[in-house]
């Protein structure tokens, strides 16, 4: 059972482009199981995982220079 006291509201980041919904979502999770990993509570995770999904689907081929992702790791 889902109770008030366990639901989480977290604000969203807007997509500018939409790409392949796919690599969007596999960054969201990546970024979520990352965060979790590395300890975060769940509002951090999520959010790691919102800024992971948003820079994929910015960057050409999805694939993020290192350098460019300095600000999220």
């Amino acid at each position: 059972m889902i109770s008030s006291d366990s639901l989480l509201r977290v604000a969203s980041i807007n997509l500018a482009v939409k790409h392949d919904d796919d690599i969007a979502d596999n960054a969201f999770v990546a970024g979520y199981l990352a965060g979790r990993m590395n300890k975060h509570t769940i509002a951090q995770s999520l959010l790691l995982a919102q800024k992971l999904s948003h820079r994929v689907t910015t960057c050409s081929d999805a694939i993020i220079p290192s350098d460019s992702m300095r600000d999220i790791m």
